[in-house]
């Protein structure tokens, strides 16, 4: 395991966290909308939370 695998999930839960409007389509109502943007805000918080979990593991066990 390399700190790359920390990165991506890291920079792609935040990205979702931030920007959550990035990868919804403006087809729908706007209460559907807000829907999904939660759950891509719950999306990328599970994701910065893997990230952290790898940093955890990476730093514990260097080896690995």
């Amino acid at each position: 395991m390399t700190y790359i695998d920390v990165l991506i999930p890291f920079f792609a839960g935040l990205l979702m966290l931030v920007f959550p409007q990035l990868f919804v389509k403006k087809t729908s109502s706007e209460g559907e909308l807000a829907e999904k943007r939660a759950k891509f805000r719950i999306l990328g918080s599970v994701l910065v939370g893997v990230a952290l979990l790898y940093l955890l593991l990476k730093l514990a066990r260097p080896h690995l």
